[in-house]
């Protein structure tokens, strides 16, 4: 798991800033971000993390199905996506990383 994980942080360094690579990596899966239909962006200083999990709780109590990503994590990397108040599990995450990775691989990202 941590190979893949290295792979993926490591996607975000390039010499050159900007949003290149993520945009391409998600144009290999159909650039999914674009189908959310309700996606609520919680941004300023302070608090974000707490409201974030504050208002998963509250919508996921009340039947609604929610994601929520946090950064950074606490102690393992799979507290940062939870589906529904349950963090990933190591091998969804795992599946995830090696399609992301088989993707970039072929695509030479």
């Amino acid at each position: 798991m941590y190979k893949n994980i290295n792979f993926l942080t490591n996607l975000g360094n390039s010499k050159k800033p900007g949003l290149y690579k993520i945009k391409k990596v998600l144009s290999f899966f159909s650039n999914p971000h674009l189908r959310l239909k309700n996606c609520i962006l919680i941004s300023g200083t302070n608090g974000k993390g707490a409201v974030a999990q504050s208002l998963s709780n509250i919508l996921t109590i009340s039947g609604y199905r929610t994601g929520l990503y946090t950064s950074p994590h606490l102690v393992r990397i799979n507290e940062r996506l939870k589906i529904n108040n349950k963090n990933i599990t190591n091998r969804n995450l795992d599946l995830i990383l090696d399609k992301i990775i088989q993707k970039c691989d072929k695509n030479k990202i």
